[in-house]
């Protein structure tokens, strides 16, 4: 029996991938989300405003650690995260009632600080 190139490369195919596929020796990785439907998910980050800072503040938030995110977008994104006291490489710790946190309230252009819900939600 001879086999030409198409037929070689499917039994290769069903070999190496769907003979293990089958018999449940790879992981099934999740399907991919369309773009629609990803565009419409929830974002979890606000922008960090004065009522966050009045709430951080009665709920005895001392510090805030600032880490910028990465991003494609023409704008800079920084993350406040609060009370994290132990800095790592490229982020800042600022006491919570310094004058450098009360300047994040100001609009910017260019640079947007926000906060991920999991900050908003928990008490300190």
């Amino acid at each position: 029996m001879t086999y030409n190139k198409a037929t070689r490369i499917y039994r290769i195919r069903q070999k190496i991938v769907e003979e293990p596929l089958l018999a449940g020796k790879y992981l099934a990785l999740p399907a991919l989300k369309p773009f629609s439907v990803m565009s419409q998910e929830r974002n979890p980050y606000q922008q960090f405003n004065h009522q966050i800072l009045k709430d951080w503040i009665s709920n005895g938030v001392k510090y805030i650690k600032l880490v910028e995110l990465q991003s494609s977008l023409p704008v800079q994104f920084f993350e406040l995260i609060p009370d994290s006291e132990i800095p790592d490489s490229e982020e800042t710790i600022y006491p919570i009632d310094s004058e450098e946190i009360t300047e994040l309230l100001e609009p910017l252009a260019k640079v947007k600080f926000l906060v991920h819900e999991i900050y908003l939600e928990e008490e300190f």
